[in-house]
């Protein structure tokens, strides 16, 4: 059984009541902000490595409405982990493991009251139509219909990759007048943060210019009279001495990464070895 924690509860139960009245996701989390709310990050930054506690953002909000853990009942299996290959014609590039939403029919649900109930099944369905409602256009006010209403999502190829100066958090792509933006607001940081006081209202960084100087690199870098260089650099950085958990972790996926391609490796070479095909030896063998 799972314990219940009342303040944290009735900040859920909140949100969950405050949406159905019709407030968005950010209004809700600007609302918990100017109330002085602690967000999961910093009422528990242990359970939330993954998040900065930098106050309620959207997303926040987001995940906790779409968590039917909140009712009475447990739920496996929600997640599933999928591997991809960088690149299908170079298995050498490596992989990338990202988490996907599993099917409805794989989920489980506990046939019984597993934990104290945050917010009622009733209330909990009623938030998810609504929500699938608004994704779907049934409202004309949603953002998150008037963002694509042209049924196109744009790709941003910095995605996760572009932080703030000014607060260190990661920057959000936007499409403004057709162009791809990273920008940071300084009303999405909870009201009294220090990071407020040199913090521009907005930080816009636009992605072609960033792209191009990226693209004159990358050829500098690997032009052909700077390969050798290039290489023997890399090979240095792999040589380094540990400079915390994350070089740590940097080493202990890329020793995965290589033991994986040997693998595959081998695989192939078997696969493609002479004289197995169909349990026959080529023409011309003895």
């Amino acid at each position: 059984m799972l314990a219940l924690d009342d303040e944290c509860a009735a900040v859920a139960r909140r949100i969950f009541g405050e949406y159905l009245d019709g407030l968005g996701d950010r209004a809700t989390a600007n609302g918990l902000n100017r109330d002085g709310i602690a967000c999961p990050s910093m009422n528990r930054p242990e359970e939330n490595r993954h998040r900065l506690a930098d106050g309620w953002q959207g997303s926040i909000v987001r995940s906790i409405l779409e968590n039917p853990r909140h009712t009475r009942y447990v739920f496996f299996g929600r997640w599933t982990k999928k591997e991809t290959l960088l690149d299908p014609d170079d298995v050498a590039a490596g992989h990338v493991v990202r988490s996907r939403r599993s099917a409805p029919e794989r989920v489980v649900r506990s046939r019984t009251q597993a934990h104290p109930e945050i917010v009622s099944v009733e209330m909990f369905t009623q938030a998810q139509l609504l929500r699938r409602a608004k994704s779907a256009g049934g409202f004309a006010t949603a953002r998150k219909s008037e963002r694509r209403a042209s049924g196109v999502a744009r790709t941003y190829l910095l995605r996760r990759r572009v932080r703030c100066v000014a607060c260190g958090r990661k920057m959000r792509g936007e499409t403004v007048r057709e162009s791809a933006y990273y920008r940071c607001a300084a009303r999405t940081i909870a009201p009294g943060s220090p990071q407020l006081a040199d913090h521009p209202k907005t930080v816009n960084l636009r992605e072609d210019t960033v792209v191009s100087d990226i693209n004159v690199w990358l050829m500098r870098v690997f032009a052909p009279e700077n390969v050798d260089t290039t290489v023997a650099g890399l090979l240095d950085v792999r040589s380094l001495p540990d400079a915390g958990a994350g070089t740590a972790t940097a080493r202990k996926r890329l020793a995965h990464t290589d033991a994986r391609l040997r693998r595959y490796q081998a695989a192939t070479g078997s696969a493609r070895r002479p004289g197995r095909a169909g349990g026959r030896d080529p023409p011309g063998s003895s």
